[in-house]
């Protein structure tokens, strides 16, 4: 899914409400360049959004550019309280972001935060993830807090290395020839990594970080830790260790309650907040090599809400396993082979409203999508294609649009947000089937968006969801290019009444 709102998280370093009598002008040891070492909420970390971008201070100024790979840099300002220096406010103008392909700007804003330097190169800023809310009472991240730190850029340092030299070498210090170097692992065999030469050294560019090293005849690998501030000075060294079979069994008492299985779905590995590695589990279980190291591993599958553990794997172990990952079942999964729930505050609808108990005889598409969202939008014209192929063969399509937080309310609005998309994407064509209109407020932290979604437990951006000819729930309509969708819904409607 395409998230805009974690834009809004990232930017709260430059968002911030004013103290009490903030005195203006800037610490003069902030002046200079610096480049993102952590953005850290509790759960994650947001490094990725600014893997390129450069912070510019100047006096009580700063830019932040490349975020999210914007060529519009964000502009703010910074003021110090001068009772506590650790007390600063920040202040950021309006970025554009229509540059993704939707009409979307984030909104000036300010925030108060807290700070401090870390040294004399390195300074740590926590901030509220929302305007308006209390100053941070520590540095560790919350639900409702972010951290972030920086580190002061090399003398002379205007941008990143076109290359960056990775030496690779085994505990001895020996340089390690043909080990594999790449930015990923995962289960897809199609991947071609790099591999040292001789010396144990190989070229490779910021955007193929060296995330996975892995020396598979000796069996070692590392996963170092690394970040654009570690990589700004163009080396890198990376020490193997023995490597270790990690796993990870997954659980969920409720599908086994219900009697439903336990269906395959992933694990994703997070070394210092950045993916580096996407593994599939299936009958619950999940399987693969890792280094020593601590991880954060989030779990999650179709029928399943993500679950988050960290792990510490320790070293001169050839396998290692965790403590099992106990996850819920999605609210989707539950309703299978119950009458799907009629939409509640739906707060508008493009073309003439519905209601599901009135399709009964029909198949029916539902799909949760957002002007934000890239996969949505681009997806889109096969279910127009769905809609004008079989609308009159006894299958409707209805879209559940879910936008950002209230933002479109009115056909008017639903008409200019998505202007761009049926010039560019749909070919000029309006969605021809009806639209239902729903907030997508979270009324809590890490909630769904918009209590439609949370009566259907939509877990991300795009999800079509297929209901029978009765009225109740079969489960995600999966197929997403027309030749295979096509094939799915005539089977469907091939079936005897």
């Amino acid at each position: 899914m395409f998230r805009f709102i974690a834009i809004f998280a990232l930017c709260c370093f430059v968002n911030i409400s004013f103290a009490a009598d903030p005195v203006p002008g800037a610490n003069s040891k902030l002046d200079g360049v610096w480049i993102f070492d952590s953005v850290k909420p509790e759960k994650s970390d947001d490094l990725n959004r600014v893997w390129m971008s450069i912070v510019v201070v100047e006096g009580d100024s700063f830019t932040i550019s490349n975020i999210m790979r914007n060529p519009a840099p964000l502009k703010g300002k910074f003021v110090f309280d001068q009772g506590n220096t650790k007390h600063v406010d920040i202040a950021v103008e309006e970025l554009d972001f229509s540059y993704f392909g939707a009409p979307f700007k984030l909104a000036a804003s300010k925030r108060r935060a807290l700070f401090e330097f870390v040294d004399e190169n390195r300074i740590r800023i926590a901030f509220p993830r929302l305007p308006d809310s209390p100053r941070p009472k520590n540095f560790r991240p919350a639900p409702d807090v972010h951290v972030i730190e920086l580190c002061r850029a090399p003398k002379g340092f205007k941008e990143f290395p076109k290359e960056i030299t990775v030496t690779v070498v085994n505990a001895d210090g020996k340089p390690v020839e043909g080990a594999t170097v790449d930015h990923h692992m995962d289960v897809w065999p199609d991947r071609k990594p790099k591999k040292t030469g001789p010396d144990g050294t190989i070229k490779v560019t910021m955007y193929e970080p060296p995330f996975v090293v892995r020396d598979e005849k000796m069996r070692e690998m590392a996963l170092p830790q690394i970040t654009p501030a570690k990589l700004a000075g163009g080396a890198v060294r990376v020490v193997l260790a023995p490597e270790c079979k990690l796993v990870v069994p997954i659980k969920c008492e409720e599908l086994t309650k219900a009697g439903l299985p336990l269906e395959g779905g992933f694990v994703l590995v997070y070394a210092n907040g950045m993916r580096i590695g996407t593994f599939s589990h299936t009958e619950g279980k999940s399987e693969f090599m890792i280094s020593p190291g601590t991880y954060t591993l989030n779990a999650y599958g179709p029928d399943l809400q993500d679950g988050y553990v960290e792990v510490t794997v320790p070293a001169g172990q050839s396998t290692f396993e965790v403590k099992p990952i106990e996850l819920k079942a999605s609210a989707l999964a539950l309703l299978k082979g119950k009458p799907a729930p009629e939409f509640v505050n739906v707060v508008g609808w493009v073309g003439k409203p519905v209601k599901l108990a009135d399709l009964k005889g029909q198949y029916v598409l539902i799909d949760f999508w957002g002007y934000w969202c890239g996969p949505c939008v681009a997806a889109m014209p096969v279910l127009i294609e769905l809609h004008e192929k079989f609308h009159d063969k006894g299958l409707a399509v209805i879209g559940v649009h879910v936008d950002i937080d209230g933002d479109v309310d009115t056909v008017a609005k639903f008409d200019e947000m998505n202007a761009m998309h049926v010039k560019r994407l749909w070919k000029g064509k309006k969605l021809p089937f009806p639209n239902a209109l729903v907030s997508g407020k979270r009324e809590i932290e890490d909630g769904l968006r918009g209590q439609v979604a949370t009566q259907y437990g939509v877990l991300g951006y795009p999800t079509t969801i297929l209901i029978d000819r009765e009225g109740k729930v079969v489960g995600r309509f999966r197929a997403r290019d027309i030749k295979s969708a096509t094939a799915e819904v005539e089977k469907l409607l091939a079936k005897k009444k």
